[in-house]
């Protein structure tokens, strides 16, 4: 019997005959490691797909319309059954202890069998603003589980955290990266970040960030996101010619989910009225203001003797702002948008500061930032701003205002009260107009207040009446 000879081409590769069984087991032994393997990734991936569909579904629920329209104060329930009703989606409160109590400081305590009311009629706009506005105003937090309920919790330490990543803009280097990574540690409240105590945290990678928090406070940071990268891409693109006075972009622009709402709102408030009341209910001259506005007006309960008082008002060709401040001042109320702009609240004056009712809105400086380099200097600025506007706001001193910026971006970032941003707003118009206007031969630019020197700014100071 003649013996067997290895294959052309395959000696040294093809084993004996008294080998190729083992050989052949050590083929499917590792080809079925490999196959199960991939299988077992193929499955995997399949998961992570399906999950990943399951809570896009979940997240486009929270985008169907809603409207809430009582009229009046409702019980809590009230109005998270009317949210559930129009959504589809079941909605609880959750107690984590017998004696803890939902709510905010500005309403007191309110007990989970429902006996607080609040007054917050919105008009129509996706189920998750309602939501976002819903939880500013009781100080709360809520989480949508896998299965597609909602579950409302007293406080954000006790809502579950959820995991996000974000993709940074690719025109950011890595002191710019941080930077805008700290910006978005002011999109929720600044003190729930583990930094300092919180139970939020965020950790930057090249090109990548990863926070976790609970789910309002990202849907807030998500919010951040998707107007700031844009604006930082505008700013790349901006340049000398476009700095006038009068440009529209270089007006403040609402970090919030509806700005065009908001810039309404805004617009509305400056428009001229006459009004000649005389015992007029509260809320119905609340109706009267929103009719007026185009949004509704919320008088929440706990506003004290306003809400079940009258009014009796004549006031001829007043804008609106100007209207609300007399009316409101002297009772120390004031109002605060809510829900993107998209409806207001009369609350009391001290609450104002709290920072779930801060407006922020990001401000284009170009014209007042540059340095003879080209390189914007935002912090002669930033110190001018907090100097002059409501000084005792900002969190250097105690308050709740902050001003944030990316390095080497004319991108000033602001968080404070309506009322600041509309005197911001005239400050940096001021300015503007003040580049025009030459200083007399050896003058110093100082601030006669408080003896701010700002001969390194690129401006003019000139006198600012009203």
């Amino acid at each position: 019997m003649p013996k067997l000879q290895h294959p052309r081409g395959l000696r040294g590769i093809y084993p004996p005959m008294r080998y190729r069984w083992l050989f052949i087991a050590v083929l499917i032994v590792v080809g079925g490691g490999l196959g199960i393997r991939q299988f077992i990734a193929h499955n995997r991936a399949k998961e992570r797909l399906q999950a990943w569909q399951a809570e896009q579904e979940r997240e486009q629920r929270l985008d169907r319309p809603v409207k809430i329209s009582f009229g009046a104060s409702v019980e809590l329930t009230t109005w998270l059954d009317e949210w559930s009703q129009q959504t589809g989606i079941k909605a609880t409160f959750v107690e984590s202890a017998p004696v803890s109590g939902f709510g905010n400081p500005m309403v007191g305590p309110v007990c989970y069998d429902g006996s607080h009311h609040i007054a917050l009629d919105l008009p129509q706009l996706p189920a998750r603003e309602a939501l976002r506005a819903f939880a500013a105003y009781c100080n709360c937090s809520w989480h949508l589980d896998q299965r597609g309920d909602l579950s409302v919790y007293a406080s954000a330490d006790e809502a579950p955290l959820v995991t996000r990543t974000y993709l940074l803009p690719a025109q950011l280097n890595e002191n710019q990266q941080e930077d805008f990574a700290d910006v978005f540690a002011y999109a929720p409240a600044s003190d729930s970040w583990d930094v300092v105590g919180g139970r939020g945290g965020k950790v930057l990678t090249p090109g990548t960030l990863t926070v976790v928090h609970h789910a309002d406070a990202q849907q807030q940071i998500n919010t951040f996101y998707r107007a700031l990268v844009p604006l930082l891409e505008q700013s790349s693109e901006l340049t000398p010619a476009a700095w006038l006075v009068d440009d529209p972009r270089l007006q403040p622009v609402p970090i919030c989910e509806n700005p065009a709402a908001f810039a309404r709102l805004l617009t509305a408030l400056q428009q001229k009225v006459s009004f000649n009341v005389v015992d007029m209910p509260a809320q119905d001259f609340a109706n009267k203001i929103g009719e007026k506005l185009g949004v509704p007006v919320n008088i929440d309960p706990l506003t004290g003797p306003f809400y079940a008082t009258t009014v009796t008002l004549r006031l001829n060709n007043i804008s609106l702002r100007s209207l609300l401040d007399i009316l409101l001042r002297e009772r120390n109320l004031a109002y605060v948008p809510i829900a993107s702009g998209q409806a207001l609240l009369i609350t009391n004056e001290d609450q104002l500061q709290e920072q779930r009712y801060l407006t922020t809105c990001a401000y284009q400086v170009h014209d007042l930032a540059s340095t003879a380099i080209g390189e914007p200097d935002l912090d002669p600025l930033a110190e001018l701003i907090v100097t002059t506007i409501e000084t005792d706001a900002w969190e250097d001193v105690g308050g709740t205002g902050s001003i944030n910026y990316v390095s080497d971006s004319p991108l000033l970032v602001i968080a404070t009260t309506l009322h600041n941003h509309q005197r911001i707003q005239g400050l940096l118009a001021a300015l503007r107009k003040a580049k025009l206007v030459p200083l007399p031969v050896g003058s110093k630019r100082t601030h006669p207040k408080r003896g701010l020197d700002l001969r390194g700014l690129p401006f003019s100071i000139v006198p600012i009446v009203g």
